[in-house]
């Protein structure tokens, strides 16, 4: 990842996290989430409030295209959901709808070997904005 994917990356998690948080949640950005370098995983945002826990995988996109997550990175998030009962979404800003759009996690529309697939189409017509989950 270069260092400008990096940084819009971020500005799109901080974005992301200023909605969930004037929802009354207490929101967490994991330190250095997408970097490969580390030995623990960690999901992107955690929002906290006193009745849920959610976990997202926080994606940009400037074109309407398919979204990528490796089977190992959703399996290790779908391991820290189920050891504290949160629900996990993959939220993606699109720039063409304007705006972010959330499926679960378990709503991929497809898989291959290494990865899983979720279709932009699936999260135009059925991806929830972040507003609503």
């Amino acid at each position: 990842m270069s260092k400008t994917q990096y940084i819009v990356g971020r500005r799109y998690e901080y974005l992301l996290m200023r909605i969930f948080k004037r929802r009354g949640f207490y929101v967490i950005r994991a330190p250095a989430s997408g970097k490969g370098s580390r030995s623990f995983f960690y999901p992107d945002i955690i929002a906290l409030n006193h009745e849920r826990k959610i976990l997202v995988e926080c994606k940009f996109s400037d074109v309407d295209q398919d979204i990528y997550l490796s089977k190992n990175r959703v399996r290790k998030l779908r391991w820290i959901a189920d050891k504290i009962l949160a629900e996990a979404y993959v939220c993606v800003y699109f720039t063409s709808i304007g705006g972010f759009r959330c499926l679960r996690l378990s709503d991929f529309s497809r898989e291959t070997e290494k990865n899983y697939i979720y279709s932009f189409k699936k999260f135009s017509e059925d991806g929830l904005d972040p507003e609503k989950i």
